[in-house]
């Protein structure tokens, strides 16, 4: 038969099941605790999976932070998510993005979550309660991490605001050992975008330069100038097809040489240029010089040759770039150009000698003739004679005439242009006076406007003016009425003189060439043919201009026009 049991041994039994239940019932809450946060910890992870299969597809650094942010905000549970970085070589420059907080407080969040990011120094942190009065958040998690030798630094924030710390649960360390965890991913991610964009921009510099170099051996290869590359010991490492053909030496037997070697001999050039040369590389300069070279045919060439040093990124030398010239045409002609302006000072001297002859010992004995002449008509002779007396003094006159014109076009170009102030009108009296005698039935005036004093050449302006003056009286209307008009007009900068006559005036078809050497427009009267053109020299000499305008049979008008100096 069952036991029966007191009353007092009942309520123990309850008493014990009761206990029993209540154990039973706190395993249960301790595993439906677990239960959850393992459901967490499992949802968690998932996100995180999610995240770094995103972030893996991130190719610029405005995405990566902003799926940071957002990352933040679900996968720690936190009211906000802040990620930042900045380049550590150049101030200021940083990227941010900003998750939650409010539109509204945007600028007033990212001004407090920038002060939190320069007031932390350690790489990681957290807090789980307001600690700095007069800031926003209430909790929050930091992370800074800058890799060694990375030139960028990562900054990532999850934090709640004061206003809504009722709303978000609390931090705890599970929570902070996961931050850790996930700021170490986002700085490999952020270090990976970074590192991608440098090899992006070295690999396009590489571009660049191979394209660069691409050019630069097309140029020097097909350039007419021979090209060396050399070593930073200047020995050859390459040449191109011009110095190949310039010189007649094959790559074979140059490549490891100093151009020296087997270019140059003793003595070929002078030591001061060999000197430079030679300085300019020890002291890894640009230098260009002259040189003469020997082919391997032994001719020797001209050259120009132009150096230049090469250095790497470290400023270290690597190579020298020589480019040579052939210049041998030029040097000869040069040379030839000497011989000739040799021979030509040898001619002017001559010519010297020549002029002072005519002067001295061809014009004195015209002279003496002149005078004898003078002194024969005295003396009672028949008309025949004084004939014959009359037509050998028109020659002396004439040939008197010829070595005085060829004296002034001897001046004019071998005497240097000196200018003075000399009084212009005086000038002019003085050259009417002198050929005065030519035609006494000439009437002459003169017209005037401006200054009289002007400052020129005198000497060639007197020979300028007294050749078309002659010429004017000369050629005046023959039978009465034979005028000659001088009209000056002056100006601080130029001066212009018209001498007009009304004589035979000159053809049209001759106007174009009565300024060349020896060119006679008429017949009428006799010349040499030289004093038009010598005009045309002065006034091309001392900067000038001389025109002629004519009518056949009314006459002629000669404009001059001279600036002041």
């Amino acid at each position: 038969m069952p036991h029966n049991l007191s009353h007092q041994e009942l309520l123990q039994e309850y008493l014990a099941l009761q206990s029993r239940v209540t154990r039973f019932s706190a395993q249960e809450q301790e595993l439906i605790n677990v239960r959850d946060m393992l459901d967490q910890e499992l949802v968690g992870y998932k996100r995180m999976n999610e995240f770094h299969a995103a972030a893996i597809e991130v190719r610029d650094v405005p995405r990566l932070l902003e799926l940071i942010s957002e990352t933040l905000v679900d996968l720690f549970e936190t009211e906000i998510g802040f990620a930042c970085f900045r380049y550590m070589l150049e101030q200021g420059s940083y990227q941010c993005h900003l998750e939650g907080g409010g539109k509204y407080r945007e600028e007033e969040m990212k001004a407090a979550l920038r002060a939190l990011c320069s007031s932390h120094a350690a790489p990681y942190s957290w807090c789980d309660g307001e600690k700095e009065a007069g800031s926003p958040l209430s909790r929050w998690m930091i992370g800074k991490k800058h890799r060694p030798g990375s030139t960028v630094e990562m900054v990532v924030i999850a934090a709640v605001s004061r206003e809504k710390a009722l709303t978000y649960g609390r931090i705890d360390q599970r929570k902070f050992t996961l931050f850790q965890l996930f700021v170490e991913s986002c700085s490999a991610y952020l270090e990976s975008i970074s590192a991608r964009q440098r090899i992006k921009t070295q690999l396009e510099t590489i571009r660049k330069s191979e394209l660069e170099l691409r050019r630069l051996s097309l140029i020097a290869t097909n350039t007419h100038s021979g090209v060396i590359i050399t070593d930073a010991k200047a020995r050859i490492v390459w040449v191109n097809d011009a110095f190949k053909t310039n010189t007649g030496y094959v790559e074979e037997e140059v490549i490891g040489k100093k151009p020296k070697e087997f270019l140059q001999t003793e003595g070929l050039n002078d030591e001061e240029t060999l000197h430079r040369l030679s300085s300019a590389l020890q002291q890894h300069e640009n230098v260009s010089v002259d040189l003469k070279n020997i082919r391997k045919n032994g001719e020797v060439f001209f050259l120009r040759l132009t150096i230049s040093p090469v250095r790497d990124q470290e400023d270290k030398l690597v190579n020298f770039i020589a480019i040579q010239q052939d210049i041998t045409e030029q040097k000869v002609s040069e040379a030839r150009m000497i011989e000739q302006n040799e021979e030509l000072t040898k001619i002017n001297q001559e010519l010297d000698q020549f002029v002072y002859s005519i002067s001295h010992d061809l014009r004195a004995p015209l002279l003496s003739i002149q005078g004898l002449l003078g002194l024969m008509e005295t003396e009672k002779m028949g008309a025949a004679n004084m004939e014959y007396l009359s037509l050998v003094g028109e020659s002396t006159k004439r040939l008197d005439h010829t070595i005085l014109e060829i004296l002034n076009y001897s001046r004019n170009a071998r005497l240097e242009v000196q200018f003075d102030s000399f009084n212009l009108r005086t000038t002019i009296a003085h050259i009417l006076s002198d050929l005065g005698s030519m035609r006494r039935d000439v009437r002459t005036s003169v017209h005037w406007s401006g200054n009289e004093e002007v400052v020129q050449d005198e000497i060639r302006v007197g020979v300028l003016l007294k050749n078309i003056l002659a010429n004017a009286i000369k050629y005046s209307k023959r039978g009465g009425d034979a005028e000659v008009e001088v009209r000056a007009i002056t100006t601080p900068q130029a001066m212009q003189i018209i001498i007009a006559d009304n004589g035979e005036g000159i053809d049209e078809v001759h106007l174009q060439k009565v300024f060349d050497m020896f060119y006679r427009a008429t017949h009428s009267s006799p010349g040499t043919g030289l004093g038009l053109y010598i005009s045309k020299e002065i006034t091309d000499k001392i900067g000038g201009s001389i025109s002629i305008e004519s009518t056949l049979g009314i006459g002629t008008e000669v404009t001059i026009i001279l600036p002041q100096h």
